[in-house]
């Protein structure tokens, strides 16, 4: 498998809620991602010089991607590397550490740093050359997926979902650094914010829900999810996510990214009793 992580710590009552948040945001960027992708597949690729001559477009893609990617430590990562270190849980021993690691007074920038990365990430993975009714998104998915060479759409959109929640973890930290008195926090007991808040499981969970807004798998996506990381007691928070994103999504958009594609090149193919070939 691409990587594994462990986790020894159970999630809290109070956290089901962000999980669901979690979701919602998932859905909302996967349902967006689709309706990036139709727009940027019908209007620029139908660009005569662009469908002439297909290597000038992958060009441009690596010369914007090297130029906007070098100077973001997390945004220049191999993508691998970076979704294993978003989801990776923080240990007691620093020099045990792989993760996102840093020390209270640390944690507001390293969430400005995660949100720049963030923006950087979505603008290379989805079209941001968007009518303005839509949320300013993303060109890398978008853009490459469709041009004349493997770019798969897996990876990529759970590494945004990782970095939107760990940045969402590491403010749930800070939260409880700050009012670890909070009734809202009464759960914890008298854990240290290490114990009781895991960003990288916030991480994976809207992995998950950002790739199931896409993709709109569900079951199936959940199993990933347990698999990487072996821990039955977090299979309720991949579920919920999971799930709420799809719903959200499918509120939004109903037809995934690979139903899309289908309606668009008229393969006949139907969806909730939907025919593609009336798209």
């Amino acid at each position: 498998m691409l990587f594994q992580v462990r986790y020894v710590t159970d999630w809290h009552f109070f956290e089901l809620f962000v999980f669901v948040f979690l979701g919602v945001c998932g859905g909302i960027y996967g349902a967006m991602f689709i309706k990036a992708s139709k727009y940027w597949a019908t209007t620029f690729r139908r660009n005569k010089l662009v469908k002439s001559h297909p290597v000038w477009e992958l060009a441009f893609v690596a010369l914007i991607t090297g130029l906007v990617s070098y100077w973001n430590r997390y945004v220049r990562l191999a993508v691998s590397e970076l979704l294993f270190e978003l989801a990776s849980p923080c240990s007691a021993n620093p020099s045990e550490n792989s993760g996102l690691c840093p020390k209270p007074e640390e944690i507001p920038g390293t969430i400005i740093y995660l949100l720049i990365a963030l923006a950087l990430k979505s603008f290379l993975t989805y079209a941001t050359f968007y009518p303005p009714f839509f949320l300013p998104l993303t060109l890398n998915s978008v853009i490459t997926f469709g041009t004349k060479v493997p770019a798969g759409v897996y990876v990529p959109t759970m590494v945004i979902g990782g970095i939107m929640g760990h940045a969402v973890g590491l403010t749930v930290e800070y939260t409880y650094y700050q009012f670890p008195e909070s009734a809202v926090f009464a759960s914890c007991g008298s854990n240290t914010p290490g114990k009781c808040v895991v960003p990288g499981v916030y991480a994976m969970v809207c992995a998950g829900a950002v790739m199931c807004g896409v993709t709109r798998l569900s079951v199936t996506l959940a199993v990933i999810l347990f698999e990487l990381t072996g821990s039955l007691d977090h299979v309720l928070p991949f579920s919920l996510a999971v799930l709420v994103s799809k719903w959200t999504a499918d509120a939004i958009e109903p037809l995934s990214i690979y139903v899309s594609l289908a309606a668009r090149f008229s393969r006949p193919f139907s969806v909730n009793g939907i025919s593609t070939r009336t798209f």
